[in-house]
C-alpha cells in the first residue's frame, strides 16, 4: 500500500512539474515581436491634423463626462469631420 501510494505521489509531483514546463512552448508572442514596426504619430501628423486635434479636444474640454456622457464623443467627431479628419 506504502509503494502504491508513493508511485501515486512521483507521478502527480511529475505531472504538475511538467505541465508549465510544456505550455511555456506553446506560447505565442506575434504582438510583442511587432514592437516598432509602426511609425511614430508625431511623423505623419500634419500642420492641418494638429490644428483640428487642438481645436476639437478645446471645443469638449469644458464637457465632464459625469454629466456630458456620449455628447463629449459625438462633438468631438463631427468636429474633426468638419475640418476633413479622421477620429
Amino acid at each position: 500500500m506504502r509503494v502504491r501510494n508513493l508511485i501515486l505521489a512521483v507521478a502527480i509531483a511529475a505531472a504538475t512539474a511538467a505541465t508549465p514546463a510544456l505550455a511555456a512552448g506553446q506560447h505565442h508572442r506575434a504582438g510583442f515581436n511587432a514592437y516598432g514596426a509602426v511609425p511614430g504619430v508625431t511623423e505623419s501628423l500634419s500642420a492641418e491634423r494638429a490644428a483640428a486635434l487642438r481645436e476639437c479636444n478645446a471645443a469638449t474640454s469644458s464637457m465632464k463626462e459625469t454629466t456630458w456622457g456620449n455628447t463629449i464623443a459625438n462633438t468631438y467627431r463631427v468636429c474633426m469631420e468638419r475640418r476633413g479628419q479622421p477620429e
